[in-house]
């Protein structure tokens, strides 16, 4: 069974095309973004799944 969507990410990657740029990604600073998310949940994982607190 051939996925439509893979079908046509493929094709489009072929011809150059890779979409519009999403303005979260752009940023030279992601992946500071990215670790201040997970550590602002710590105190969510530290009390759903290590039951401290």
């Amino acid at each position: 069974m051939r996925y439509v969507n893979f079908d046509t990410a493929v094709e489009m990657t072929k011809n150059g095309d890779n979409g519009i740029p999403v303005p979260d990604y752009t940023d030279l600073n992601v992946s500071t973004k990215v670790v201040k998310i997970l550590q602002s949940y710590t105190n969510v994982v530290d009390k759903i799944v290590w039951r401290k607190g």
